[in-house]
């Protein structure tokens, strides 16, 4: 296990690790959902860390259940897909901040791979839809595409992406349903799905961790 550390710059709190070989690594975001924090995705770097730096950052809203959210969180339906355009808008500021980081002189932050969990993974969706010339790599898990996406379905901007998402059955904050008709709608984008489902609720089995490696070369 390669050792991580919180970083604190500008506002932004991150927990980030880099392998300690030469080489240019690829850069993994990790995305946390509702109430997350920048420890919250760890569990997903265990395999990763050998090959990826690998950046979590914490949410920009506190949230009143404790924990971060990226677009300030009320009960009711779906969220539309403009509410988490402010959110994507403050991760592009965020890559710029770190680009120009001592530590992080040379590494491509403009070529990333993105995993995301519940909210987060909608964040992650939508940014990819927006900047898909951005995204090499992209992870949906537990996760659900914004409702009134179809302008950014338009053109295919997924066009061949091969986009790994998992969904647990027993899901009862996310619809199994829902998770699917995200998937129709990532086609739809030109994407192709790799899907990875188990007899789960509201996280990530074992199986689609190993299956989520797997995609990402591990």
């Amino acid at each position: 296990m390669i050792d991580s550390q919180i970083l604190a710059i500008e506002g932004w709190t991150f927990r980030i690790s880099q392998p300690s070989s030469n080489g240019n690594h690829p850069v993994i975001i990790m995305l946390h959902g509702l109430t997350g924090d920048e420890n919250s995705m760890w569990i997903f770097a265990r395999h990763l860390q050998s090959r990826y730096i690998i950046i979590a950052p914490r949410g920009i809203h506190p949230t009143s259940r404790g924990g971060y959210d990226w677009h300030n969180y009320q009960p009711g339906p779906v969220p539309q897909v403009n509410v988490f355009f402010p959110a994507v808008d403050a991760i592009l500021s965020m890559l710029e901040l770190l680009a120009k980081q001592p530590q992080f002189i040379g590494i491509d932050f403009t070529h990333l791979s993105l995993i995301g969990f519940s909210q987060g993974a909608a964040l992650a969706y939508v940014f990819a839809l927006r900047y898909p010339h951005r995204v090499n790599a992209l992870a949906g898990l537990s996760g659900f595409l914004p409702d009134s996406a179809a302008p950014l379905l338009e053109g295919q901007p997924l066009n061949d992406k091969l986009v790994f998402v998992s969904h647990g059955i027993q899901d009862k904050v996310i619809s199994i349903a829902r998770a699917k008709q995200s998937i129709q709608r990532l086609q739809q984008a030109g994407a192709h799905v790799q899907y990875c489902e188990d007899d789960n609720g509201h996280q990530v089995s074992l199986k689609c961790i190993n299956s989520m490696e797997t995609y990402f070369g591990v």
